[in-house]
C-alpha cells in the first residue's frame, strides 16, 4: 500500500441553500455532531497484485479526540468497517455512522481522523469481524458512562493494531480547532464549520488534488467532480451545530427536577399546615437538581442556566396556582368607597352590601379594577364594583 503524497482539504454545505461560506463553530456556542458521510479507499496493491490480481482484507478504523486544555482529552475509537477487496480496485464504502453525537463546543479542538489499514493476519480479522459489530460503534459523548464505553472500545482498537506494521496505515486527518472569534478562511485554517469537510488523498502520479471546489458534490455517501465519481482516495464527514442540546430526561438531575415538580403538586390536597413543608422540599429537590446539572459536561453554561430557571418557573408556577389569595393591601393613594344611601332603614331582608369603587387619585383604570376583583374574590361578606372616574 502506498503512502500518501499529500491530502487536500474542501468544504461544501451540507444541506441546498445554505451558506456560500462555511460557518465556523465558536467556542461555547453550542453543541457539535459528526457523521463519517463516506470513505473511498483506492487500493493500489503491490507489484505481484497490480500484474496478477489478488485480494486484500481491508479494515476502516475513526478516532475522534476531544482536545481540551491540559490532560482532560478524551479518545473515542471505532472500526467502522472490514471487509475483503479486490486488488487494485477503487472502494466506495458507505459508512453513514455517527462519529460524534451532540458534544459541547467547549474544548480547544476537534480532531477527527480516518484510517485504511490492510490486514493479513487470520486471527486478527477474528478480532476485527468482533469489533466491527454495532456494540462497538459508540460516537464520542461526554456522559461519564459514555466516555467510559469510549475508552474501553479504544483501548481494544490500539491494542488490536500494535502488531500492525505502520507502513500498512493509510490515514487522513482533520484537527478541527474551535476558537473564541471568527476567522476568514476558516476551513484552510483547519477551523471546525458546519457541512461536508472533505479530505481528498494523493496516493500516487495519477491522482490529481486540484479540483474546483464549486464542481465538488456530495450525493449520498459518495464524492463526484462534475457529476462523476473521482478515483481517490477520500473521506466525507458531515460536521452539524445545534444551539441548544435539549433536556435529558434520563440524567439524575432531570429526575430531580421532576420530582420537586411533582412534590408541587401536592399542595392540590394539602392542608393549611402542611403547605410550608411541601414548599420547601419542592425547593430541596431543585437545589439537588442544580448541583448534578452544574457537575454535567454535556451542556454549555448558558443552557444549564435556562434548565434551572425552566425548572424553577414550573415549581414556582404549581406554587401560585395552588395558593389561596390573601386579602389584598390597600392601594396606595385615596379611593372612594362608595354606597347608596338607603331610602328606609336596613331591615332582615337586606342580604348584601355592594361597595362601588370609585378612584379619586391618579390611578391606572386597569390597576383599580384588578384591585376591585381581588377584593371581590377576597371572601369579605360585600359585594364590590369598579366605576370608572367620568
Amino acid at each position: 500500500m502506498p503512502k500518501l503524497q499529500g491530502t487536500r482539504t474542501y468544504w461544501k454545505p451540507s444541506a441546498s441553500g445554505a451558506a456560500a461560506a462555511p460557518r465556523q463553530i465558536l467556542k461555547n456556542a453550542g453543541y457539535v455532531s459528526v457523521v463519517l458521510q463516506g470513505v473511498q479507499y483506492k487500493a493500489n496493491g503491490t507489484f505481484w497484485q497490480q500484474n496478477f490480481g489478488g485480494s486484500d482484507k481491508i479494515t476502516v478504523s475513526t478516532q475522534v479526540t476531544w482536545q481540551a486544555a491540559g490532560d482532560a482529552n478524551k479518545v473515542a475509537a471505532a472500526i467502522q468497517d472490514f471487509r475483503k477487496v479486490k486488488v487494485p480496485s477503487v472502494n466506495a464504502l458507505a459508512i453513514g455512522r455517527n462519529i460524534v453525537l451532540k458534544v459541547p463546543a467547549v474544548a480547544n479542538g476537534l480532531e477527527m481522523q480516518v484510517s485504511v489499514t490492510a490486514i493479513h493476519d487470520d486471527g486478527l480479522g477474528k478480532v476485527l469481524q468482533i469489533l466491527n459489530s454495532d456494540d462497538f460503534k459508540q460516537p464520542l459523548q461526554l456522559a461519564p458512562v459514555a466516555v467510559g464505553q469510549a475508552l474501553m472500545v479504544a483501548s481494544l482498537v490500539k491494542k488490536v493494531f500494535t502488531d500492525v506494521d505502520p507502513s500498512q496505515i493509510l490515514s487522513a486527518s482533520y484537527p478541527g480547532i474551535i476558537s473564541d472569534a471568527a476567522i476568514s478562511d476558516p476551513v484552510q485554517n483547519n477551523r471546525l464549520v458546519e457541512g461536508y469537510v472533505i479530505l481528498i488523498v494523493k496516493q500516487d502520479d495519477e491522482d490529481s488534488l486540484d479540483f474546483d471546489p464549486s464542481l465538488l458534490s456530495v450525493t449520498g455517501n459518495g464524492l463526484l467532480y462534475e457529476g462523476t465519481p473521482i478515483d481517490n482516495t477520500y473521506v466525507v464527514y458531515n460536521v452539524t451545530f445545534d444551539p441548544w442540546r435539549g433536556r435529558d430526561t434520563g440524567s439524575t438531575w432531570s429526575k430531580k427536577f421532576d420530582a420537586a415538580s411533582n412534590k408541587a403538586d401536592e399542595l392540590i390536597f394539602a392542608t393549611p399546615d402542611q403547605r410550608q413543608g411541601i414548599v420547601a422540599a419542592a425547593f430541596d429537590l431543585l437545589k439537588e437538581g442544580g448541583a448534578l446539572l452544574a457537575d454535567d459536561d454535556n451542556y454549555i453554561r448558558a443552557e444549564k442556566t435556562t434548565l434551572k430557571k425552566a425548572a424553577f418557573q414550573e415549581v414556582q408556577d404549581k406554587i401560585a396556582a395552588n395558593t389561596q389569595p390573601a386579602h389584598p393591601a390597600p392601594l396606595p393613594g385615596p379611593l372612594t368607597l362608595a354606597a347608596p344611601v338607603p331610602s328606609r332603614a336596613p331591615t332582615a331582608a337586606i342580604r348584601e352590601l355592594k361597595i362601588a369603587i370609585e378612584p379619586t387619585g391618579p390611578h391606572d383604570r386597569d390597576e383599580v379594577r384588578a384591585y376591585a376583583e381581588q377584593l371581590a374574590a377576597s371572601g369579605l361578606p360585600f359585594g364590590f364594583s369598579f366605576r370608572p372616574q367620568a
